[in-house]
């Protein structure tokens, strides 16, 4: 679901960042900053492609969001999911004994 998308891109972006996407003093302020959807750039250690995939889920129109397949299919997410399998340490259940 597209709300999915947005609280995974509100995750990333806090745990990339170490702060939330949309921070304000009173519920009204984080409102407002909220359907503005402006936020910060993510910290520069990260790449650029990142910070646009993250704007995608972000997105305040949830039609604009990816949905799981879409983001799963981006080039960026291909390539690093390729790298992930790439490095896959394969554990045969036998080598553990209880």
């Amino acid at each position: 679901m597209k709300s999915d998308i947005w609280s995974l891109g509100c995750v990333v972006y806090e745990i990339t960042a170490l702060k939330p996407p949309f921070r304000a003093k009173d519920m009204e302020g984080l409102y407002k900053k909220v359907l503005q959807g402006e936020f910060d750039r993510i910290p520069n250690i990260f790449s650029s492609k990142l910070h646009d995939v993250l704007k995608m889920m972000l997105n305040v129109e949830p039609s604009g969001r990816p949905s799981c397949d879409e983001l799963l299919n981006l080039p960026v997410i291909k390539r690093v999911i390729k790298k992930l399998e790439a490095n896959k340490v394969v554990v045969d259940e036998d080598d553990y004994q209880p």
